[in-house]
């Protein structure tokens, strides 16, 4: 290497030159290349089975909250539950459990895991829909569950890429 400033040969470790002090352009050894996560078009079966395992966690955890906090108040203020109120607290713990669950199936996952929760939710709803005997809602019902899961999903994805950066 030359000195670009005055010409006189120095080794490619040197950070000045020897005979005018000029400061050299050093090229970055060990640049650490940037990280890219490339989303899988390949569906992980495996991971769309530990989602159902996730969401069926998560949906015991939810409702055992909410039902010690409903008794909690059902002892306290003596409320009457009547069945609108009762779909509608059923619907919320719902959504929480689809948002939950997909955004602790995408951090967890290895790599872009978003069609796995949203199929596992896909999948539940029909089940639990078959079990009921309704089979003509259970084709309508699944749909905005897997939005969620998918949503939920896509947020566990941003978390885990922010950390591994």
């Amino acid at each position: 290497m030359f000195c670009s400033q005055c010409g006189v040969a120095s080794l490619e470790s040197d950070v000045f030159c020897g005979a005018c002090g000029f400061k050299h352009e050093q090229p970055i050894k060990n640049k650490p290349k940037p990280v890219s996560i490339v989303k899988s078009t390949k569906l992980d079966i495996s991971w769309v089975f530990k989602s159902i395992g996730i969401f069926l966690l998560t949906y015991m955890v939810v409702y055992l909250v909410v039902g010690f906090m409903l008794l909690g108040l059902i002892d306290k203020y003596r409320i009457d539950i009547d069945k609108t109120l009762f779909a509608v607290l059923f619907s919320t713990c719902n959504v929480f459990v689809f948002l939950i669950g997909g955004f602790i199936t995408g951090y967890l996952s290895p790599g872009v895991t978003l069609k796995e929760p949203a199929i596992a939710v896909a999948v539940l709803a029909t089940l639990s829909n078959l079990v009921t005997l309704n089979i003509a809602v259970s084709l309508i019902v699944w749909i905005f569950p897997y939005y969620i899961a998918y949503f939920g999903a896509e947020y566990g994805e941003k978390l885990q890429q922010a950390r591994r950066v």
